[in-house]
Parts: structure tokens; sequence; C-alpha cells
């Protein structure tokens, strides 16, 4: 569904990404972890197309879209949640899910609309509140259903346990698997997000280090005390 073919991205002289490769298959949840500054986040963001790489090459579902702008990847049917949840502050709840899927058919619209709130019920009661008044927790799930209210066949998501408690975090991370999307999981909590994960790819200074089975990736002692940090 997803694949990434030596992929180089710089900021200066530094590549942030230098030469990776990935496959994301679809319908299963595919795990990219590393420490700061590995080039999780870089990664995410340059097949987004909110950074141009140098060289290398995005495919999804069998179309080239490297370079593509980010709205056209999102019609494309490529979602993308950012670090920091990418939610707006100053619109309330109703609004921004709204804002997500403005470009769709109505029909469409209030189709993922409601799906959104059967897989965020917290949300339903929160949609009149703006979004600055939201709980770290509560803004995760609007983060993450704005996007799906773009009617993605895949998903970006960068670090959306960041700062939450591990029960609102286990919840998130669980919601993720029963979505069925091809996702691409960018996470801090190695352990969470192999758990759900089908598959792992550990980066360390920009460049692939391992790839394997999720369970795989688990059971290697190694591998995790050195890159993972449990």
């Amino acid at each position: 569904m997803l694949t990434v073919a030596g992929l180089v991205t710089a900021y200066g002289p530094v590549r942030a990404v230098d030469g990776v490769d990935l496959d994301a298959a679809e319908g299963v949840v595919t795990a990219v972890l590393g420490a700061n500054g590995a080039g999780k986040t870089t990664l995410l963001r340059t097949i987004s197309g909110l950074v141009a790489p140098e060289a290398g090459r995005v495919v999804f579902d069998g179309e080239d879209i490297t370079g593509w702008p980010p709205d056209q990847v999102v019609r494309r049917g490529l979602a993308h949640v950012p670090e920091h949840g990418g939610v707006i502050a100053e619109l309330t709840v109703a609004e921004n899910l709204r804002l997500g899927g403005l470009w769709r058919p109505k029909a469409d619209q209030r189709r993922s609309h409601g799906e959104v709130l059967d897989l965020f019920p917290p949300l339903a009661s929160l949609l009149p509140r703006q979004a600055s008044t939201l709980s770290g927790g509560e803004r995760r799930m609007l983060a993450i259903g704005r996007a799906l209210m773009s009617g993605p066949r895949a998903i970006a998501l960068d670090e959306p346990s960041l700062g939450l408690a591990p029960s609102v975090t286990a919840a998130i991370l669980t919601t993720l698997r029963e979505l069925r999307l091809t996702a691409l999981l960018v996470e801090q909590n190695a352990r969470g997000a192999l758990t759900v994960a089908a598959h792992g790819y550990v980066l360390a200074q920009g460049r692939v280090v391992a790839s394997a089975p999720a369970d795989t990736l688990l059971a290697d002692d190694q591998l995790r005390h050195a890159y993972l940090g449990f």
C-alpha cells in the first residue's frame, strides 16, 4: 500500500532521513521506532508532502506521490496526524471535524462524522466546546478523528501517545488497530506500538537499523536495549 524507497531528506548539511526503505502493508499497523532525533518525524513529514526529499520515492497505492503538496496527498487517501495533533484550538470540536473533510461530498462527511463519534464516544458531548478546553487525550482523539474525516485509506500518526496517561495511550493504540486502516505509527512508546503493530522498523541517525515482525522485535533483548530503551 505504501512504499518508501531510498528516501533522503536533509536540513542543510544534516541528513535527517538517510536512504530509508520501508513498506507499510495494507490494513495493518506498521511501527516506526527510535530515539529522539532518529528521523521519525521527518520521515512522516516527507511522506505527507510537508517536506521535500532530496532523493528517493514515496509510492502510495501504486502511484508515485513524491513531492506532492499535502492537500493532494490527503485527497489521494493518505492522512497525517502530526506530533502535536494539528488541532485548531480556537475552533470548536465540531468545526475541527468539519474541516477534516470539507472538500468531500456532504453525504460522505455525514457518514464519516458518525463513524468518528462511534469510534471516540467522548467527542459527541464535546462538539460545541472549543478545542483549547480539551484534555490531552481528548485532543488526540479529535486530531485522529479530524484526519479520519478525510476518508483516508492510510494514516500516518506521529507520537499519538505523547504526554498521555498510560490508560489513555492504551485506548488510543487499541483503537488504531481496530480501524483496520493501513497505519504508519511513529512512537517512542515502543512497547505499546509493537503490541498493536504487525511489523516494525527501527531508525537511528536517519537510517533503518532493523526491520522485522513486531513480535520478533519485542523478543530481541539486545535490539530493545540498544535502540528502544526497554
